[in-house]
């Protein structure tokens, strides 16, 4: 919750445990999944590991989930990745679970959103 009104969410990532699911915010409307594997290309991000989230008008929220090979890639691209830029917008890089990514899998799946990059897998 600390994620969707903004407050403390740095403090809320740091106390998350560590997992291979990364969230992206800033992500712009038009991204598709090449520039998300062009953007994490160094930890080695296929589409499949992609969800990009929407709401529930179908509209991109500006977010994405990417889950990464290891536990070590993901908390390196929170590293060397935070606040680099997409078509000349930062992204924010936040820990992520597991159980947020499946939540918001189930969210967009009772809501019909669209498929773009689709489901990331685990």
């Amino acid at each position: 919750d600390a994620y969707k009104s903004g407050e403390a969410v740095d403090e809320v990532a740091r106390s998350m445990p560590i997992t291979r699911v990364v969230r992206l915010r800033g992500v712009p409307f038009d991204c598709d999944p090449d520039h998300v594997t062009t953007f994490l290309r160094a930890y080695n991000i296929q589409e499949p590991q992609i969800l990009f989230t929407y709401e529930h008008n179908g509209r991109p929220t500006g977010e994405a989930f990417v889950t990464f090979p290891s536990v070590g890639m993901a908390e390196q691209a929170m590293q060397e990745m935070q606040r680099k830029e997409i078509n000349g917008r930062y992204i924010e890089l936040f820990r992520s679970s597991e159980g947020e990514l499946q939540e918001q899998l189930h969210r967009q799946g009772a809501q019909g959103a669209p498929g773009g990059a689709g489901r990331a897998s685990s």
